[in-house]
């Protein structure tokens, strides 16, 4: 199943002072791993290609160390995957939640 372009404009909202962003996007007709796979492809989160290629079937921890990332945290439960960039400086989280008309995307991009 391909997914299909957002049919929802991005909600961009922030958080903390601007310490803490976020956006949101609805991706109708797609699954949570294809929806991965488009987020890789596309880079819209940073270090995408430090990521692992498929989404995994259970959580784990990817150790990195590469361009101030430390590790990386995948949390799996049915329907939601949630994605832990740890860095230096803070951390950037994919949440990939499904709904009834597609996957919702969460892109959190938190400062220590």
């Amino acid at each position: 199943m391909q997914p299909q372009l957002p049919d929802t404009s991005t909600i961009y909202s922030e958080e903390d002072g601007g310490m803490t962003q976020i956006e949101n996007k609805l991706f109708t007709n797609t699954t949570l791993k294809a929806l991965y796979q488009l987020t890789l492809k596309l880079g819209d989160i940073d270090n995408a290609e430090l990521l692992l290629p498929q989404l995994p079937n259970k959580s784990q921890e990817v150790e990195v160390n590469v361009n101030g990332l430390i590790s990386i945290n995948y949390t799996i439960t049915p329907g939601k995957a949630t994605i832990e960039m740890e860095y230096e400086g803070g951390v950037t989280t994919l949440i990939l939640q499904q709904r009834d008309t597609g996957v919702n995307r969460t892109i959190i991009h938190s400062a220590d």
